[in-house]
């Protein structure tokens, strides 16, 4: 039903006296549907325009990148490309003076890079992309801010207009209050299906779809709303295939790494010094996380709609690796490390690899942001109950600034990093991962105020059952 026959109905069932009331009523709900509709389209847009420019930004950065290494032709061309694009989508995405200074920006960038001239050196260039990105990122939370509080305003509106509506035809005639509620009803539940459809891609759930609405203006919008979702979807799991091609092709080169370096190890070529021994020992144990690295990444590019492959593991034994290998690391920040996982504990079911994965973000996590002289602190208990099955707690402490609650919620997100004074580098994606581990794993996690001062966060996995595989 359109929302003109809806008022016109309005009009009519409460006879003369609601005659003004129902002309302000077709007013205000008319102005409130062309807002739900300009807002949306317009912010939705916007929010899309700049996550294209954003990948924009990237694909540039990846093409000087080889046509600095590789010196091709056709990277240069590609990253003039992009560049244009990009450019054409900071004036739609910016007002003139915020437009002005994002094209100044990426200008710095490009003739840092070496785009229409010599490239500077390689940190120069880092910081330059590093900034870049932190002003397009930060651009994208505003646009997306700046929708979430103007459908928040619609919503409003619709709520105070369905409630005037009942109350005035409510005191006239029965009739009129039940159509104020059924017409005040089909247009909150549109604008909340739309906000909530809107707070579901800004959270990266790109499969969301807004069922069919009952009033046909926002019908439409819901149809639009759910084309730009399917593209982005598409987009996403482009990317998400493109990372996966990348780490399958990287096992190959890997491989052989690996196996020149046991020859070495084995002193195949002729006889190694100590100090050669180490070093070899060193690039060893590299090659061996690399490889796991590359596995894990392919294993993340399968958990969607999939889950891990799960086997019973001794935590404290996956602890005590990922703490051998960030002894060196523990050293260079001058940061001691206190392992508080009982050897009794119960087996957990669970990825091995993966499990080290998230031990090792988090640990490290922990190592970049504690102060020289602190303690980090890992440990575990059981007793908890995750699905109605049993399950194990673990839990990294650290002295570091903290995660301020306004960020608890997001931490997890992807490419979502807490805003500070202090850059530390890294690109988000290592509390994502994480979360994508846990969860395909069947446990959470979650970050909070830790008692030394600083953040913990918290993962739970399942007990084993111990009739199942063998141990990890």
């Amino acid at each position: 039903m359109k929302v003109r026959t809806q008022l016109l109905s309005a009009q009519l069932a409460p006879l003369l006296p609601l005659l003004l009331s129902g002309l302000i009523t077709l007013i205000a709900l008319f102005q409130m549907t062309r807002s739900v509709q300009e807002v949306s389209s317009v912010g939705m847009e916007r929010v899309q325009l700049s996550q294209q420019a954003l990948q924009y930004f990237r694909e540039e950065h990846a093409s000087l990148e080889t046509y600095r290494e590789e010196g091709s032709g056709e990277a240069l061309a590609e990253a003039q490309r992009r560049s244009g694009s990009l450019r054409a989508r900071l004036v739609l995405i910016a007002n003139g003076a915020e437009a002005e200074r994002l094209a100044g920006l990426l200008s710095d960038y490009e003739a840092t890079a070496g785009l229409d001239a010599e490239p500077a050196s390689e940190e120069e260039i880092a910081r330059a992309g590093r900034e870049m990105i932190s002003e397009l990122q930060q651009r994208q939370l505003r646009l997306e801010d700046q929708l979430h509080t103007d459908l928040d305003r619609v919503a409003a509106t619709g709520r105070t207009t369905a409630t005037l509506v009942v109350v005035m035809v409510g005191i006239v005639l029965a009739i009129g209050v039940g159509i104020a509620l059924v017409l005040g009803r089909d247009l909150t539940r549109a604008v909340r299906e739309l906000q909530k459809g809107t707070d579901g891609v800004a959270a990266g759930d790109f499969e969301y779809r807004i069922e069919p609405l009952e009033v046909d203006e926002l019908d439409q919008l819901g149809r639009a709303f759910n084309k730009m979702a399917k593209r982005v979807a598409e987009q996403d799991r482009t990317k998400t295939d493109f990372f996966a091609n990348i780490s399958h092709d990287l096992k190959t080169p890997l491989t052989s790494m690996a196996e020149a370096v046991d020859l070495m190890d084995e002193e195949i070529p002729g006889p190694l010094t100590d100090t050669q021994r180490r070093l070899v020992g060193i690039m060893k144990e590299d090659v061996r996380r690399l490889r796991q690295l590359v596995a894990n990444v392919l294993d993340l590019s399968r958990l969607q709609g999939k889950q891990a492959e799960l086997a019973p593991a001794q935590l404290s034994n996956s602890v005590g690796r990922v703490a051998n290998e960030l002894s060196l690391m523990l050293q260079r920040h001058q940061v001691n490390l206190e392992v508080q996982v009982p050897e009794g504990l119960p087996r957990v079911y669970a990825n091995t690899g993966m499990l080290e994965q998230v031990l090792m973000n988090l640990l490290s996590n922990a190592l970049k942001f504690s102060p020289r002289g602190t303690l980090v602190h890992i440990g575990a208990v059981d007793g908890w109950e995750e699905g109605g099955q049993p399950a194990i707690c673990v839990w990294v402490d650290d002295q570091g600034p903290g995660v301020p609650e306004a960020h608890r919620a997001r931490i997890f997100e992807r490419f979502y990093q807490v805003p500070r004074a202090e850059k530390r580098g890294g690109s988000g994606l290592g509390l994502y991962i994480c979360h994508e581990i846990v969860a395909a794993q069947g446990g959470k996690i979650w970050v909070e105020a830790s008692p030394t001062g600083g953040a913990r966060f918290c993962f739970t996995l399942a007990v084993a059952n111990e009739s199942t595989a063998t141990l990890v």
